[in-house]
């Protein structure tokens, strides 16, 4: 997604971070006060919550 971004407007991030110095929990005002050119969706999905994936430990079977 962020690729897509920079194809939009390749100083997007830059733009966000002389709005909000620190790029964490970026909301929809930082881009639109920052004058980012990219479409609405693509920027809430930027915005979306991610969920880390955590792989599962092998763990040893229970002996019986």
């Amino acid at each position: 997604m962020v690729a897509e971004l920079l194809k939009h407007d390749k100083n997007a991030i830059l733009k966000v971070r002389t709005i909000k110095k620190k790029f964490d929990k970026p909301k929809k005002k930082h881009f639109k006060k920052a004058g980012v050119v990219a479409d609405k969706s693509l920027i809430a999905g930027l915005l979306e919550t991610f969920e880390r994936i955590r792989p599962v430990e092998d763990k040893p079977d229970p002996v019986s």
